[in-house]
């Protein structure tokens, strides 16, 4: 008889412990929708990455970025400045090149995903860059000196 009290108060407490096993004490959450539903939490300890075709969810993981300065001492050894007339731009960028050898000298025109959508040799201290095929958007602008990147200028078209 007291074998089967112990054994029914085992279960019920295993029972109970079980109905809160998949709950955590959290700082902050909600619920992002859009095309499904997600619950998140911030400050959660335990996760299970969860993966698709369509992509990734690392729930409870709070990842760092590092965001790094490349090309400081580069920059420090060239004057180059990036004219839009008007600004923002909506046909061509000039873009000027002082106290530089622009030997082997180029520019990149990059969109925000880092693709590369073209560019060319600088040559000479004044260069002009078609902008009109572009939609109106931010692009990123990379000037190098064949191997290193010397100057990265934000540009926006219109």
């Amino acid at each position: 008889m007291k074998t089967k009290i112990l054994i029914v108060i085992a279960l019920g407490i295993g029972a109970i412990l079980s109905a809160f096993s998949q709950s955590a004490i959290v700082s902050a959450g909600g619920n992002a929708t859009g095309n499904g539903m997600v619950s998140y939490s911030v400050g959660q300890t335990a996760f299970m990455p969860i993966k698709s075709s369509k992509g990734n969810v690392e729930p409870g993981v709070q990842h760092t970025y590092e965001i790094t300065v490349v090309g400081m001492f580069d920059e420090m050894r060239i004057s180059l400045r990036a004219l839009a007339y008007p600004n923002p731009t909506s046909d061509f960028l000039q873009l000027q090149v002082d106290d530089m050898n622009i030997q082997d000298m180029q520019y990149t025109i990059y969109n925000l995903m880092g693709q590369p959508l073209f560019g060319d040799k600088i040559t000479g201290k004044y260069t002009s860059i078609d902008m009109t095929e572009l939609q109106p958007g931010i692009y990123i602008l990379h000037v190098t000196d064949g191997i290193h990147t010397i100057k990265t200028l934000r540009i926006v078209k219109k």
